[in-house]
């Protein structure tokens, strides 16, 4: 496993610091098979130590981020939170391959949805909307449920990947009232 430990804005991490993050993460390699990297950030603001950590294993990315006014803390409650994702993804894996699906009734309610655009003018001067980050991803092809997943794990509200099925690029999004949404493109 190739772990990266790194200061936020080129800063300098501890050693000490680094050491203790990298026996912590080398411990998250036993609920993989293959742990390809691991990438950790440290960012020191005012009296806080954030940590932020993500790996890629598995054909997953995983990441978490944790902050304390101890160094030590900080990784240590990320590790934890890492910990509760990987065991989380495994039960779900584990009851897929048991033939359970809970995320089957939210995407199929998802896909039976139609999404209407209404086009209207606005009614006051709204300022150039400005990029501030653009971000390439490579679209992996996966069915929509494990988009999901992937989603959860990543902690984002939407996730953009390559519908397996129907070989399209899909968006799947966390919806108000808990249940999940499936953007389709037109045929």
């Amino acid at each position: 496993m190739r772990i990266s430990i790194r200061g936020a804005h080129h800063a300098d991490v501890p050693s000490e610091m680094a050491e203790y993050a990298e026996k912590k993460i080398r411990k998250l390699s036993r609920y993989f098979r293959g742990v390809d990297s691991a990438e950790v950030v440290h960012t020191a603001e005012r009296n806080w130590h954030i940590v932020e950590v993500s790996i890629a294993a598995d054909d997953l990315l995983i990441r978490a981020k944790e902050r304390s006014d101890d160094m030590r803390t900080a990784v240590d409650s990320v590790v934890t939170k890492l910990e509760q994702q990987i065991k989380r993804y495994k039960g779900r894996a584990v009851s897929r391959s048991r033939g359970e699906n809970p995320h089957a009734i939210a995407a199929a309610a998802a896909t039976r949805e139609e999404a209407e655009m209404v086009d209207e003018e606005p009614t006051e001067v709204i300022a150039e909307p400005v990029i501030a980050r653009t971000k390439r991803v490579d679209l992996k092809p996966m069915p929509p449920d494990e988009a999901i997943e992937q989603m959860e794990l990543l902690g984002h509200p939407f996730y953009f990947f390559e519908n397996s099925d129907a070989r399209t690029p899909c968006v799947v999004y966390r919806r108000d009232d808990g249940t999940y949404g499936l953007i389709l493109p037109e045929e």
